[in-house]
């Protein structure tokens, strides 16, 4: 497990879940995941729920160039990214079944870990026959969009005392 960003001296046990090619935008992960990390986990669930619902909007430290102020965040720049908190909730669902397999409790568990990155990129191309092309012009490999998958990955573990 090298390379996670937690402090090993303080916690003794802890149970990782991680999800790979999420259809989701990695920026909106990055977000929810900064907004779910060192609570605990039953303030993440709560969290992840009023994300869900448009009842709590998160705010966007990175990646929030033309986003609109917020007056919930007190004029701090934020959304409601519904698709990224649905992915998250999965993982973290994944991570307290993991964290109970391994005897953590899970009441007074914390989240340790939440990070999303990109995973792969896939070019997409129009089709053959589209007219933007013209005839004999598909070997000249300009794409439209990309399309970007994403990687989620959650640590839960308890505080030892």
């Amino acid at each position: 497990m090298k390379g996670y960003s937690y402090n090993k001296e303080n916690i003794k046990e802890i149970a990782f879940a991680r999800n790979d090619n999420i259809n989701a935008s990695y920026k909106d992960l990055i977000a929810v995941c900064d907004a779910i990390r060192n609570k605990s986990v039953n303030e993440a669930i709560k969290l992840l729920d009023s994300i869900i619902n448009e009842h709590k909007p998160i705010e966007y430290k990175k990646h929030n160039k033309h986003m609109g102020a917020r007056h919930e965040l007190n004029g701090k720049k934020g959304a409601y990214p519904i698709k990224a908190a649905k992915a998250v909730k999965k993982v973290l669902a994944n991570a307290i079944a993991n964290a109970e397999e391994k005897d953590i409790d899970v009441d007074n568990a914390f989240v340790v870990h939440a990070s999303a990155n990109k995973s792969r990129v896939e070019l997409r191309y129009p089709p053959r026959g589209s007219l933007y092309w013209g005839r004999g012009q598909y070997h000249m490999r300009i794409m439209h969009s990309n399309l970007t998958w994403a990687r989620v990955e959650i640590g839960i573990a308890n505080k030892v005392v």
